[in-house]
């Protein structure tokens, strides 16, 4: 089975690491989000990896035509919510 999708929420990767995950990725033909990535939301889906959103996930996101990307968690949920 191959993964399609690696989300890398760890911070600090070395260079070196993260340069053989994205030349394997790239063989794979799989995406990359990371590292130190705050997750991924679909509120489409209902569904959440990381800590995006906090525990109230319905407050913040609704399905839409408008994506938001932040590198904060906290910064992400308050630009959507508003």
């Amino acid at each position: 089975m191959i993964l399609k999708l690696m989300v890398i929420s760890t911070e600090n990767v070395p260079n070196m690491d993260m340069l053989k995950i994205l030349y394997e990725a790239k063989d794979a033909k799989a995406r990359i989000i990371g590292p130190n990535t705050v997750g991924i939301i679909n509120p489409l889906e209902r569904m959440k990896l990381g800590a995006i959103g906090g525990d109230n996930v319905e407050r913040c996101f609704i399905p839409g035509c408008v994506g938001v990307i932040s590198r904060s968690a906290g910064m992400t949920a308050e630009t959507s919510y508003m």
